[in-house]
């Protein structure tokens, strides 16, 4: 009778144990955390205030943004952003062959340097369409955009960047909530244009 109660005693820890909040696998730890859903406002200039940092949805083409940092920067990092057009293609761009049943979609964008100091391009970097990354265009042979160039004060630049992805709708996302402005693009697959080379 004692062993029973000794091991029905364990079972119960055991059973408890396996309900909590974390999970091991393989080696790691992981966190589950609960995620709750808060309404989202309707605004007419598509803008809600999160700690004083922007949270731009629906914007369509054509659209700017004015991306702002933290106040830990003292805007010192700030800048204009624009989604000019979207293109096409599913030939092979800079050399690079796109992957099976997909293609490559060019963002033809502007940024302009809005905040105190020179402004690095790839502070652009982090952009999504889909799960897919944006990357600067200088990967596939286009030379507006690149890491190393520095904006000016003021100053503005149109480039390209790229994205490995099928001709279909999604939306475009950047930032990083409580740290900086955060925008969507709704981009419809009609939208995207077919890439004529320059």
């Amino acid at each position: 009778m004692k062993n029973l109660l000794i091991g029905l005693g364990l079972v119960g820890l055991l059973t408890v144990s396996a309900c909590g909040n974390k999970e091991e696998t393989a080696g790691e730890t992981v966190n589950e955390v609960s995620k709750t859903e808060v309404p989202k406002k309707n605004n007419t200039n598509k803008e809600k205030e999160v700690e004083g940092l922007g949270n731009y949805e629906g914007l369509k083409i054509g659209d700017k943004v004015s991306v702002k940092y933290g106040s830990s920067l003292e805007d010192k990092v700030a800048f204009d952003f624009t989604l000019n057009k979207m293109e096409y293609t599913d030939q092979p761009l800079g050399g690079k062959d796109p992957k099976y049943e997909s293609g490559f979609i060019i963002l033809d964008v502007t940024i302009k340097n809005t905040g105190k100091e020179p402004l690095e391009v790839d502070q652009i970097t982090g952009m999504q369409y889909g799960s897919s990354i944006v990357v600067l265009g200088e990967r596939y042979d286009f030379k507006d955009l690149s890491e190393n160039k520095l904006l000016e004060l003021k100053e503005s630049l149109t480039g390209k960047m790229v994205v490995q992805y099928p001709k279909k709708g999604n939306q475009l996302t950047w930032g990083l909530e409580g740290f900086t402005t955060t925008f969507s693009y709704d981009i419809n697959a009609d939208e995207i244009g077919d890439y004529v080379p320059e």
